[in-house]
């Protein structure tokens, strides 16, 4: 009997053990993206390529002239190790010379997370353009965010040269 009860103990120790680090496994980058519509560190942390700028009306229309997919850019977003701050950085469609400087200032090349307390939020992009840093921009966007893609729903990235603009948007790809 003596026996019976402490095999009893030890299974069901086993199974304590076995429930707590099932709880402490960390969530999948699909879990990550299912919460909050992706808007999240966990979810918008990636590489991300920019194939183009699409029409609004189309998921998959490229505006004439604006198909980067021989030579995408390139959208990192990071936790900063020593500040844990999100930040990014930006490599342009077509090896353009413009690039964001993410060196200008402190307040250069973040991700800021925004929430109402309504659970609606969004995404503001806070950087400077080349190597004069000058001007300094501050873009929020509404994305939508999956586990494949984030769709910007606006020009942030690419120069707003020959299209009306409201016409555009980029979309991207993530890559890891």
């Amino acid at each position: 009997m003596l026996k019976k009860i402490s095999v009893l103990l030890s299974v069901a120790s086993l199974c304590v053990l076995t429930a707590c680090s099932e709880d402490d496994k960390e969530p999948t980058l699909a879990e990550k993206c299912a919460k909050d519509n992706g808007i999240n560190e966990g979810c918008l942390t990636g590489k991300w390529l920019m194939n183009g700028l699409y029409e609004k009306s189309s998921d998959n229309v490229f505006l004439p002239g604006y198909d980067y997919s021989a030579q995408p850019g390139l959208l990192e977003i990071f936790t900063d190790e020593k500040s844990g701050n999100l930040m990014f950085s930006y490599t342009y469609a077509l090896k353009s010379e413009m690039h964001v400087n993410n060196n200008c200032n402190e307040d250069r090349g973040y991700v800021i997370i925004n929430d109402d307390g309504a659970g609606n939020k969004s995404i503001t992009f806070d950087f400077a353009f080349g190597d004069m840093c000058q001007p300094k921009t501050k873009q929020t966007v509404v994305p939508q965010v999956d586990l494949y893609s984030m769709d910007l729903n606006d020009v942030i990235f690419q120069t707003q040269d020959g299209f009306v603009p409201g016409s555009a948007k980029e979309s991207l790809t993530r890559i890891n």
